[in-house]
């Protein structure tokens, strides 16, 4: 790794978020690794300083799931795809609205959902090769790090592409 340490030179200890937080403000870890809106909420509630980011590490991408029988609706994906396009539009120009509304449903503040907002890539990708060897290697380093017990085959899940 960057630094020079293996996953065997520490002791990581899984959580979730909440209970990850509680622990790193009672000194009880170290370090934690998470992500947006609890590192937004971390960065403006604690003081923090962030080790390391993703970028340039790992591409990080949100999954839209449906059953087979679902996916094979033609024309209720190309509705909820242009219908995804105008909301995420739309969060991207109006984020202070978004993290005001968001902010009671989900116990979060607005200053950190919104920070997490603005800082947030907007727009849909269609998954492609690229996209699926990208979550190979995350499949590849889990396996490595004994994170999962066998490997994984990511285009087991997506034959659409296995013909490409």
């Amino acid at each position: 790794m960057e630094a020079g340490l293996a996953l065997d030179d520490i002791q990581p200890v899984y959580l979730p978020p909440a209970d990850a937080r509680a622990a790193f403000e009672g000194n009880q870890i170290d370090a934690w690794v998470i992500w947006d809106p609890f590192l937004s909420a971390a960065e403006l509630e604690l003081e923090t300083k962030t080790i390391q980011d993703g970028e340039g590490l790992v591409a990080n991408r949100e999954f839209f799931l449906a059953t087979d029988s679902f996916a094979g609706n033609e024309e209720a994906l190309k509705i909820i795809k242009e219908e995804l396009i105008k909301v995420d539009k739309w969060i991207e120009e109006n984020p202070r609205d978004v993290a005001e509304f968001l902010s009671p449903e989900i116990g979060m503040s607005v200053e950190a959902l919104e920070k997490t907002l603005n800082r947030k890539e907007y727009g849909l990708e269609e998954i492609s090769n690229g996209v699926l060897d990208d979550q190979q290697k995350i499949a590849d380093t889990f396996y490595h790090l004994k994170l999962i017990p066998s490997k994984i085959n990511i285009l087991d899940a997506s034959a659409d592409l296995k013909k490409q």
